[in-house]
């Protein structure tokens, strides 16, 4: 079943099979050093006599980006192989993701030719779904997570290759 959970309710990972994927550290740092920037910028532009637009929208552009850093930072890893499932983390929180839940993951191409861009990994919300759901003829109508090159750290082939080798159904539709 998939929860909204807090770490002391998350499964304990097996050291074997224990996988994770988090952005490198170069992207929220960059991320952080650009708001802090268009603060710094919009206050000196605001002591020294600029425009109060200019900025008022500086500061607000720097503290979103400072913002989006720091939560890069707090959101570590980002997908983490369990021997019984998924723990993903996202902006509400962490989600654990039994494994007989899982659909299907799938890498998909991104707009420049044949770079693997995004891993798709689809999912049932809890057993009743699944079950309803796999024994329907039809497209199946699930949850689902979409992670990319920069949220996993690398390539997402090299994730779906690790996520295949536990078991998990994988697709490559890279072509």
């Amino acid at each position: 079943m998939t929860t909204n959970s807090t770490a002391g309710d998350l499964p304990n990972p097996a050291p074997e099979l224990d996988t994770e994927w988090s952005p490198k550290l170069a992207y929220p740092v960059t991320i952080s050093v650009l708001g802090l920037v268009g603060i710094g910028s919009g206050l000196v532009t605001l002591i020294s006599g600029g425009t109060t637009l200019s900025s008022v929208l500086l500061l607000l552009a720097g503290t979103i980006l400072l913002l989006m850093g720091l939560d890069q930072f707090r959101r570590t890893p980002r997908l983490q192989l369990l021997p019984d499932g998924l723990i993903y983390f996202g902006l509400r929180g962490r989600r654990f993701i039994e494994s007989e839940l899982v659909h299907e993951v799938r890498v998909m191409r991104g707009r420049r030719r044949g770079v693997a861009a995004l891993v798709r990994i689809e999912y049932f919300a809890d057993y009743a779904e699944a079950k309803k759901q796999r024994s329907a003829d039809g497209p199946v109508d699930g949850e689902l997570l979409l992670l990319s090159r920069t949220e996993v750290g690398g390539n997402p082939r090299e994730v779906a290759q690790v996520l295949a080798e536990a078991g998990y159904d994988v697709i490559d539709a890279t072509g």
